[in-house]
C-alpha cells in the first residue's frame, strides 16, 4: 500500500521544474538553443551530474524541451524508441533513414514514435515559444549519440564531449 506522502513524492509541479540550459552538446548552437526539463530518468550524457529527475527512476525517461521559433534538438539518436509530442507549437520533425533525409510537421498533441538508432531532430516552426514532450525507452533513455554534423558544428563553437560523453566547453 502506498501512503499519501509516497504518492506526493511522485508528483512533479511544472512551475517547480528546473529549466536547464547549457548541458547538451547542441543547446547553445544557433538553431538549437533551448532549455530542458527532466521529469523521469537519468542524467547520463549531461554536463552536470548533479542534475536529477524530480521523480523516481522508471523503465523509461521523460523530459520536456522548451524552445523559441527556429530552435530545437539537433540530429541525435538513441538505442531505444523515442516518442515526441508537441504540447504547444508546431514542430518540424526531420530524420535520416535508409532512404535519406525526410521531414514532417507535428502539431500540438500529434505523436511521433522514432525507432532506435534513427538520426532525428526537431525545430519549432510556429511563432513564439513551444514545449515538446519526449519519452524514451529504458532506464537510461537509450544513451545519446550526436550526428557527425552536430559534433562538427559544436566543435566550431568550442563544445566537445569527453570520453564519457559529458559536455566540455572551451573558454
Amino acid at each position: 500500500m502506498t501512503t499519501r506522502a509516497e504518492m506526493l513524492d511522485r508528483v512533479a509541479r511544472f512551475g517547480e521544474l528546473r529549466r536547464d540550459s547549457g548541458s547538451y552538446l547542441d543547446d547553445a548552437l544557433p538553431g538549437h538553443v533551448r532549455s530542458a526539463m527532466m521529469l523521469i530518468g537519468t542524467t547520463k550524457g549531461r554536463n552536470d551530474p548533479s542534475l536529477g529527475s524530480p521523480l523516481p527512476p522508471e523503465d523509461f525517461t521523460m523530459g520536456l524541451q522548451h524552445a523559441a521559433t527556429g530552435n530545437g534538438p539537433g540530429l541525435h539518436s538513441h538505442t531505444t524508441v523515442e516518442v515526441f509530442m508537441p504540447l504547444s507549437g508546431t514542430w518540424r520533425l526531420y530524420w535520416i533513414d535508409d532512404e535519406g533525409e525526410a521531414e514532417t510537421e507535428l502539431g500540438t498533441w500529434d505523436v511521433a514514435s522514432i525507432p532506435p538508432e534513427v538520426w532525428r531532430g526537431l525545430e519549432l516552426t510556429s511563432e513564439g515559444d513551444g514545449l515538446l514532450l519526449a519519452v524514451r525507452g529504458g532506464a537510461d533513455g537509450g544513451g545519446l549519440a550526436w550526428h557527425p554534423s552536430v559534433l562538427e558544428e559544436a566543435a566550431r563553437h568550442g563544445r566537445t564531449l569527453d570520453d564519457e560523453g559529458r559536455l566540455v566547453v572551451q573558454t
